[in-house]
């Protein structure tokens, strides 16, 4: 497969000392045809860990969020707006595991460093504004971001990481 143009969503957030940050992101690759792909990530400089969640998604009209923020003060909490036939999606990096609210988790995976990352989304037939989503982690070095998209059809998800 050649390479797609990917729409990023980025938190950044120094908890814990100089040099060690927790990046969490949402990618997104608008990909117009087939059922199956590739994900290659490649990392222009050195990194301690690194998760991915991946889900497919159909008929997206957009890569452009309806809303997107993030959060890196815990526990997490951000507003989306999400349109009629929208969906949110959200990822958290934490230390301890956390309950989230307002959309479902979808899976959680814990590293052999014991940070764990998890992933939420929820399609809606109607307008909601807004949305609060929420993870209860407590936890310090930990990150959220989440985003709203208009939707035909979400498939997935397809957690998976790496050391």
């Amino acid at each position: 497969h050649d390479a797609l143009p990917i729409s990023t969503i980025i938190v950044n957030t120094n908890a814990y000392g100089a040099g060690n940050t927790t990046n969490c992101h949402i990618l997104l690759a608008n990909v117009p045809t087939g059922t199956t792909g590739d994900i290659v990530l490649t990392f222009n400089t050195g990194f301690v860990r690194a998760f991915y969640g991946a889900y497919s998604v159909i008929g997206l009209p957009s890569v452009t969020p309806t809303s997107a923020a993030g959060d890196n003060t815990s526990p997490f909490s951000i507003d989306l707006s999400i349109n009629a036939g929208g969906f949110a999606v959200a990822a958290a990096i934490t230390n301890a595991s956390g309950t989230w609210g307002g959309i479902t988790q979808d899976f959680e995976q814990t590293s052999t460093e014991s940070y764990i990352l998890s992933g939420a989304s929820k399609g809606y037939k109607t307008p909601q504004n807004p949305v609060t989503v929420t993870n209860s982690d407590t936890g310090g070095d930990s990150v959220m971001v989440a985003a709203s998209f208009d939707l035909l059809t979400i498939v997935g998800p397809f957690p998976t990481h790496f050391n």
